[in-house]
């Protein structure tokens, strides 16, 4: 390795007989040394050197080198005058001329790279060890351990059963994708007006038919008798569950869908003569006192779907056993193996919408003897085609779909999981407080990995907290506001450690119970907030 300087003459500095192995460790560690010394002692710098490392080998009488003598010269630029005449030296001759010139040149720049680096690393790693002696980052590495300690806690078994629902409806997903469905969207919540609040549709998939899935991550044996759906989980405690039917609860949900949709979104889908008809067909009847049913009176009027919106029920649990006279007998009632084959089959139109469930079942010795000839799937009827969507049918209600309202999930660093709408959100350190309709979305992000410890060592910081607002509040901006915003407008802030005066909060509405419930950012692994409100974003843009 050649330093190009050639000021000062210094002689010899470490003679040692070493191993070919040892030869980098003792060039690594002179390099340290000497970038010790630039930095705490300026004076002593040696700019003029020229740094010449050569070997000296002892030949055994076998013709190969017995030892290596190390040897760390300064020399100045006559520097031949130093080298013994059987020293090697271990530098490529250059050329003469102009092409030494551009060597030279360029080597001097890796050497005052080298050097910087060098320099660098040694103030950096100082200075962290000082931050240490000082306990400077003690709060910091706590809250960084307590948040790897908080992953490691147990769920309960209530919250162990909420989160193997949120699995199945995701197993669903994946099959509907799989089949190929691009269009897939989980929990959405859509206004129900026969129980005047929203509920929730675990699954929708838009295609040539829109899906309405009704996700049950059952076990067990599951019968129906007329309106009444029972779980037996163990035949020998006996234990059963007793539900309302399920699937015309789906039917509402879906009709619901559809009124949204047509009524709300103006999207006009293609089977929207018949509702109208079934609609009026349904007004016509009379009760038992002889008066016209009306939409608060008939709750049939609320199930009223269609035939493009189809409402599915889906039992995802590998060890459920449906009845085949009561459940499985119902349509569009499927396990998870048996909605693949429907869902494969619905994607290219290749479904009779009248036709029962066992035209798409899969059958068990078709997949024994992989040779045979797979039974053709049941073609459409020209009824059933007329009611499958258009490619801009499918853009459009995808589009309104998207920006259904969903459940705020605050997903805490215990793995548990706190669903409901967000209220507010609250940070005293960085002087701002924003309600939901304020708040697009908000990023958790977390130092983790080696990458993020030596980011901790940095920054004193165990994380950052984005606040992603809407357009309004990015630009109303004040001449001396105090809030740390970046580059787009949004406000970015780090994460405080627990039991800080300035800790920031956040305030949950539960989902079911309308409670309140306040969590502390440093708590929260990380936000998925509804998408609803970006619909008025595009209309602003």
């Amino acid at each position: 390795m050649r330093i190009c300087r050639d000021r000062w003459p210094i002689c010899l500095v470490v003679v040692r007989d070493v191993s070919s192995s040892q030869k980098m460790f003792f060039f690594l560690i002179t390099h340290f040394f000497f970038a010790a010394i630039l930095i705490f002692s300026p004076t002593c710098r040696l700019p003029s050197a020229d740094i010449h490392l050569f070997f000296r080998r002892t030949p055994s009488k076998y013709g190969a080198p017995l030892a290596t003598r190390l040897c760390w010269c300064f020399v100045a630029a006559y520097r031949h005058l130093f080298l013994p005449p059987c020293a090697c030296v271990a530098e490529s001759s250059l050329p003469s001329g102009a092409g030494a010139h551009v060597m030279n040149a360029v080597l001097s720049l890796l050497d005052d790279t080298v050097y910087i680096l060098l320099g660098m690393t040694t103030v950096l790693l100082c200075a962290v060890a000082f931050g240490l002696s000082r306990n400077v980052y003690r709060e910091t590495l706590r809250a960084q351990a307590r948040s790897q300690l908080r992953r490691e806690d147990l769920l309960t078994h209530e919250q162990q059963n909420f989160l193997r629902s949120m699995q199945a409806e995701e197993k669903v997903e994946a099959v509907l994708r799989k089949a190929g469905w691009t269009d897939v969207f989980l929990r959405r919540r859509v206004a129900v007006a026969r129980v005047g609040h929203n509920r929730e549709i675990d699954v929708v998939a838009v295609g040539p038919i829109i899906l309405v899935v009704e996700v049950k991550n059952w076990q067990g044996f599951v019968w129906s008798n007329g309106p009444r759906w029972y779980q037996c989980r163990n035949r020998k405690r006996m234990d059963t569950l007793e539900f309302e039917d399920v699937q015309e609860d789906n039917v509402e949900k879906a009709a619901a869908l559809r009124r949204y949709i047509e009524n709300a979104r103006r999207v006009e889908l293609p089977d929207s003569h018949l509702v109208q008809s079934d609609a009026v067909l349904f007004g016509r009847d009379t009760g038992a006192n002889g008066k016209r049913a009306t939409w608060y009176s008939d709750k049939s009027i609320h199930k009223v779907c269609g035939k493009c919106v189809v409402p599915v029920v889906v039992f995802t649990h590998p060890r459920v056993k449906l009845d085949p006279s009561t459940v499985k007998a119902k349509k569009y009632v499927f396990t998870l193996d048996t909605f693949g084959v429907f869902a494969s089959h619905a994607i290219r139109g290749n479904i009779d919408l009248e036709a029962l469930n066992d035209v798409a079942a899969a059958s068990w010795w078709s997949s024994w003897l992989p040779f045979m000839r797979v039974s053709r799937p049941s073609t459409p009827t020209s009824a059933s085609a007329a009611v499958f969507l258009t490619e801009e049918q499918r853009s459009n209600v995808a589009g309104v779909v998207d920006v259904l309202r969903t459940w705020d999930l605050v997903y805490l660093l215990d793995h548990r999981l706190i669903t409901g709408d967000l209220e507010k959100i609250d940070v005293p350190s960085a002087f701002c407080m924003y309600n939901r309709k304020h708040l697009l979305g908000v990023n958790v992000r977390w130092n983790r990995g080696a990458v993020g410890l030596v980011k901790t060592l940095l920054t004193n910081s165990v994380g950052s907290v984005e606040l992603v607002l809407t357009t309004a509040k990015r630009l109303a901006k004040k001449g001396k506001e105090k809030k740390p915003r970046n580059a787009e407008g949004n406000i970015v802030f780090p994460m405080k450690p627990k039991k800080n005066k300035e800790n920031g909060y956040l305030v949950m509405k539960m989902a079911g119970t309308g409670k309140l419930e306040t969590v502390l950012l440093c708590d929260v692994d990380h936000i998925s907030l509804s998408r609803h409100l970006y619909e008025s974003e595009k209309q602003l843009e």
